[in-house]
């Protein structure tokens, strides 16, 4: 006869899996897009916000300036917060070097405790293009980054599309395991615009009408959150326009950004993203945060149970094997869009490690302040 603990455990799991085959179909019923080439028609001001970066700007310029575009048809926007390091030199030094393109080095106008959110204000308030596109001082793109999404937007009915990340390959467990958990994340992101009804995306890669970022107000209620320049973004545009939020699933508008070197680092910075997300009114992303937050909690209580009880093992076992199948479900299927591969033994350490990994990222993210870009934040 099952235990009342037994019980409960086979219900989170049960709950679990459903929430995973949600989102594993709407990976399915997410298009996969083909840049078809026509004559670029639509403009953009590309906003880069960036503080100290110097170790991280001069691919980012290089991957800007090589861009397959005509250069008419887009404008840079970078903006300083307030950096100390050699990043405004890094800038300036390639803007002279690059004057056939439209560069612009912007000071960050703060008006809230959102350094993020600033700087993209104060750039949209010079933009001169109808289309904005973000991304990331760390990150690279691809040649056809903007005739991809000139091609997405003259063949779909859209005001917000995210767009693809991933991250560069490195070599060494810390690397593999954050891809492994970012696909994860990409699955939720995937998943919930197959259905579309969206969850997550990533200022990385994102682009939206600038008319409509102003008819929603912009980040107008949320500057008091730190971060979440896109998540409350997006949610704002869910709520006025329903239908006409979108996913770019190709790889041909894919950017790439970087992995955390140390797992002090890549605690912040997951600490950072569960307090935004937390804060978000979706009922949703609630839910499916419940989801794996139990599912992971009782595998790490059926654990202890197991030490405590020899017998009860077989439970810590079968959970996860089952977890483990099901979490391979989606992340075979979201792997397969970025084209990835991880080694089978970085995958079972990584599945094991995790449940751990993401309760304790919950529990710090409740009774710490977190530190990002030398600065320390509450929420």
């Amino acid at each position: 006869m099952f235990e009342l603990w037994s019980i409960i455990a086979i219900i989170i799991g049960v709950f679990y899996a459903s929430i995973l085959l949600w989102l594993i179909i709407g990976v399915k019923r997410l298009e996969i897009f083909k840049n078809t080439k026509n004559t670029p028609t639509t403009s953009f001001s590309i906003i880069v916000a960036f503080r100290n970066e110097e170790k991280n700007l001069s691919p980012l310029l290089q991957s800007l300036a090589s861009m397959d575009y005509p250069k008419r048809l887009f404008e840079i926007l970078l903006v300083n917060d307030a950096s100390s390091d050699q990043s405004v030199a890094i800038v300036q030094r390639f803007i002279t070097e690059n004057k056939q393109l439209s560069f612009s080095l912007l000071e960050n106008k703060r008006k809230s405790i959102s350094p993020k959110k600033d700087a993209i204000n104060t750039a949209i308030e010079v933009s001169k293009y109808d289309w904005i596109l973000t991304t990331d001082a760390d990150c690279s793109i691809s040649k056809e980054w903007l005739t991809t999404y000139d091609s997405y937007i003259n063949n779909k009915n859209v005001v917000f599309i995210a767009g693809m990340v991933s991250y560069r390959e490195k070599k060494g467990f810390i690397h593999q395991f954050q891809q492994l958990d970012w696909l994860s994340l990409i699955g939720v992101t995937m998943g919930s615009f197959g259905w579309n009804k969206p969850l997550l995306c990533s200022g990385a890669n994102l682009a939206y009408q600038k008319k409509v970022f102003y008819q929603v107000n912009g980040f107008e209620g949320n500057e008091h959150i730190a971060s979440g320049d896109d998540v409350f973004l997006m949610q704002k545009m869910q709520n006025s326009f329903p239908k006409q939020l979108a996913y770019l699933n190709s790889k041909q508008a894919l950017v790439q950004t970087q992995s955390m070197n140390t797992w002090k680092e890549l605690y912040q910075q997951r600490i950072r993203w569960a307090k935004k997300t937390s804060s978000l009114s979706n009922i949703l992303i609630k839910v499916v945060g419940v989801g794996v937050l139990l599912a992971n909690f009782t595998l790490i209580l059926l654990f202890i149970i197991g030490f405590i009880d020899s017998l009860k093992w077989i439970y810590f076992i079968v959970f996860l094997v089952l977890k483990i199948i099901i979490d391979s479900l989606l992340l075979y299927r979201t792997a397969a869009n970025l084209h990835q591969k991880t080694p089978f033994i970085t995958w079972l350490f990584s599945s094991l490690l995790y449940p751990f990994f993401s309760v304790s990222v919950v529990v710090l993210g409740l009774f710490t302040n977190y530190r990002w870009k030398g600065r320390e934040f509450d929420k």
